[in-house]
Order: structure tokens, then sequence, then C-alpha cells
């Protein structure tokens, strides 16, 4: 793991297991970074939002992206200006784009649990990169954070 801060741009990078247990410690770690940020309401619905839309996101890749080596499998880098908070999400295995999927709503009548993850993705956040980098995927989340994301003082 490692914590830099350049500016008013905070970065926070490390790697999980691409583990489904593994995606607690993800939100836990969110969590301690918004926390530790003076700028951010870690209670903010905007922040909310974007830690529902992370895990979404890598679960997603945890249950369908076939990671060959699940150990350390997912590389994580959290950094936040004050104005938005960019998270970027890195694993090797099957190449999608969830900027190409339907974004149809799913129907919670058909769906039991699970299905959702696209959708919210696509609709809690306000920006979406996809690519390929050194035989890996890279997805870029981006969340305005705004003034009702801030604490109060």
């Amino acid at each position: 793991m490692s914590t830099e801060s350049g500016g008013s741009r905070r970065v926070h990078r490390f790697r999980v297991d691409a583990t489904l247990p593994a995606m607690r410690d993800l939100g836990r770690i969110f969590g301690e970074f918004a926390g530790a940020d003076p700028r951010l309401d870690p209670k903010s619905e905007a922040l909310e939002e974007l830690r529902l839309v992370v895990r979404e996101a890598a679960t997603n890749i945890v249950e369908h992206g076939k990671v060959p080596s699940p150990e350390g499998g997912l590389g994580v880098e959290l950094s936040c200006d004050g104005e938005e908070l960019v998270v970027r999400l890195e694993s090797a295995g099957i190449p999608f784009d969830p900027r190409h999927a339907p974004l149809e709503p799913p129907d919670p009548e058909e769906l039991a649990e699970g299905g959702y993850g696209i959708y919210l993705i696509r609709t809690l956040t306000d920006g979406i990169e996809y690519y390929t980098h050194e035989g890996g995927n890279v997805l870029v989340l981006r969340k305005r954070i705004g003034s009702s994301s801030r604490k109060a003082s």
C-alpha cells in the first residue's frame, strides 16, 4: 500500500485479493480513505454512492472477470482533489467495458438478487473510462463530490 499527497490531490494505491471476502476489505479501505481526508464527509450521499459502485464493479470483476491469479489480483487506486474522487480498478482477465453494456434498469420482479451492478455503475458515477493496459483491464470511475460531500466546518 502507498499513500501520497501532491498539491491538493491525495492518492492511495493498494492491491486486494480478487475474491468475494476481500471485497469487505475494499469497502473498509475506501471508508478509511474518505474518513482521513478533512475535505470529505464520509457519510455524504455522493461518497455512499461511490462506495456502492466500487463494490459492485469490483465484485463483477471477481465474479465474471476470470482473474487468473486471485491473490493480489485487483489493483486499486483512490485519489481525491477535493472536487472529484477517482477510483481506478486494474485486473487481468476477461476484458469488459461497462460503457457498452445495456443501460436498461433491471426488473426487480424478475431478479431475486444481482443484475443491478452495471446499471448502478453507469448511473451513479459522473464519468467512466475503460481501457486495456499491459495485458490488463483498467476501469476508472469518477464522482464529483462537491459541497454536499464536504465536512461541515
